[in-house]
């Protein structure tokens, strides 16, 4: 997982040269065993996704990516042409759409008075079609 090399007497992780603590920190986990709060940051790397990237990672279509960005709700950086992600950003944007039973329950209850009026007034126009000679 990390990959000592005698560069500058320092450590690099996916190319990214560590501090002093950060290097005295990854000198314990080589050397013993640590907790998972002292690897927990090295296994979070957070890193920017293209928009591609970002449909892979979530699973979600190119459009709801480009919805996020444009509505504001999802952060993104333009580098030339190239639009970039943060991977935590885009875990938060997940995150904001969770859907608790009670939001279900109310999105069912909305649903069923939609469908109920929806079907009244279908039953209103038959009926008036009846009375029309």
């Amino acid at each position: 997982m990390f990959h000592r090399q005698p560069l500058n007497s320092g450590f690099f992780v996916l190319g990214a040269r560590m501090s002093d603590s950060e290097t005295a920190a990854a000198s314990r986990i080589l050397g013993s065993t640590v907790s998972v709060a002292e690897i927990m940051p090295y296994l979070q790397n957070d890193c920017f996704l293209s928009k591609k990237s970002a449909t892979k990672y979530t699973d979600l279509g190119m459009r709801k990516i480009k919805e996020g960005i444009s509505s504001g709700k999802l952060r993104a950086f333009r580098i030339g042409r190239k639009i970039l992600l943060r991977r935590s950003d885009v875990d938060a944007w997940i995150q904001a759409g969770e859907v608790t039973r009670e939001k279900q329950t109310q999105d069912k209850s909305d649903l069923q008075r939609l469908t109920d009026l929806a079907l009244e007034r279908a039953r209103a126009n038959v009926a008036a079609r009846k009375r029309q000679p």
